[in-house]
């Protein structure tokens, strides 16, 4: 019985240091786990104004000039959120996506097929070089005038599809070849020879970095409470604008 006792005793102590390194362990883990490394690109865009990108994985933050939006791959759910009416909407992404595409307006243009340049580089950052014929512009033009779209996209960041959804709906520009880098308009004409040589700039990356993403910024801030749309955010924002 005496000997029993006594190993009783030997392995609660066993098991009392293993749990407590098992703890200590894990404690180290959460700690190191409050953070995730990510690229941060700063990009300024004709329709939306300066945006920035976060890209961690499995995991994306947008930091629109009027809100953020999150995306999470391995759940599927998309959050928008505004500061100004600290308020939010979180959905699965098809949701999301469609009320994206009920807001954006519509464009009136018309464009012809994406067409491969080739590969460059440009501002020491390889890319994928496409263009398109804007068939039909938004305003009439004369009919000497042609405009071609040219989009530089990443070679190394690829976007999972439904990322490249949400953004499609988002900003309203085409990030099915990679992440953008750089697009940009050229009008041609037969007339004035030297027409083509100040592009209208589209959209354009300002920097890209490495980033440490804090879990904080991978949720909806504390206090902030759920809205039925994002439609009903924007337009709460909209009437608080009003009334200053």
């Amino acid at each position: 019985m005496k000997r029993q006792l006594t190993v009783l005793v030997l392995l609660t102590v066993i098991c009392s240091g293993y749990c407590a390194s098992a703890a200590r362990a894990k404690g180290a883990n959460d700690a190191a786990s409050a953070s995730v490394p990510a690229t941060l690109l700063v990009q300024k865009l004709q329709n939306l104004g300066r945006t920035k990108w976060f890209f961690a994985k499995d995991f994306v933050r947008v930091d629109l000039p009027i809100a953020s939006m999150l995306y999470d791959s391995r759940t599927s759910k998309a959050t928008f959120y505004s500061y100004k009416t600290r308020r939010f909407v979180e959905s699965d992404v098809d949701s999301l996506i469609r009320q994206m595409k009920e807001l954006r307006p519509r464009r009136t243009e018309q464009y012809g097929p994406w067409k491969k340049l080739g590969l460059k580089e440009k501002d020491g950052r390889k890319v994928v070089v496409y263009e398109r014929a804007i068939t039909k512009g938004a305003v009439n033009r004369p009919k000497h005038v042609t405009v071609n779209e040219t989009l530089f996209a990443s070679k190394d960041m690829i976007l999972s599809a439904n990322v490249v959804r949400l953004f499609n709906a988002v900003t309203g520009e085409e990030f099915g070849y990679g992440m953008p880098l750089h697009v940009e308009r050229r009008a041609h004409s037969t007339v004035r020879k030297d027409l083509d040589k100040v592009p209208y700039i589209m959209l354009e990356t300002v920097t890209m970095s490495k980033y440490t993403l804090q879990r904080s910024d991978m949720k909806v801030p504390a206090g902030f409470t759920r809205a039925e749309s994002v439609n009903s955010i924007l337009l709460e924002d909209t009437q608080g604008a009003d009334g200053l």
